[in-house]
């Protein structure tokens, strides 16, 4: 899944996985997306956002697993108020959560 320049997204009961890239890809000015009782796994990523200098704000997940990715299961940069809640993140190849230049994370 990519999501680009996007405003009030929610996803439910969803899996990605066996991609090439990311399994969640969050690109560009994105504002208040949220994911509850998702499963990403067997991507190169579990959940990435880009380095670009576009802000990503409120990205909140809930009652997910990431796991069996070849790098991180999550990798969040540039990002303001991400959120993780009641999950799981584990058997990554990388690390199971990367933040670099975030702010506001719990």
């Amino acid at each position: 899944m990519h999501i680009l320049n996007a405003t009030n997204i929610t996803i439910y009961n969803s899996q990605f996985y066996s991609n090439t890239g990311a399994g969640i890809y969050i690109d560009g000015a994105v504002d208040h997306v949220t994911f509850h009782n998702i499963q990403s796994y067997n991507n190169n990523y579990g959940l990435q956002t880009t380095n670009n200098a576009n802000d990503r704000n409120y990205i909140a997940v809930n009652n997910s697993q990431f796991y069996s990715n070849a790098n991180d299961g999550i990798n969040v940069r540039r990002t303001a108020y991400f959120t993780l809640n009641n999950s799981h993140v584990y058997n990554n190849s990388g690390n199971g959560i990367y933040f670099a230049g975030s702010n506001n994370n719990s």
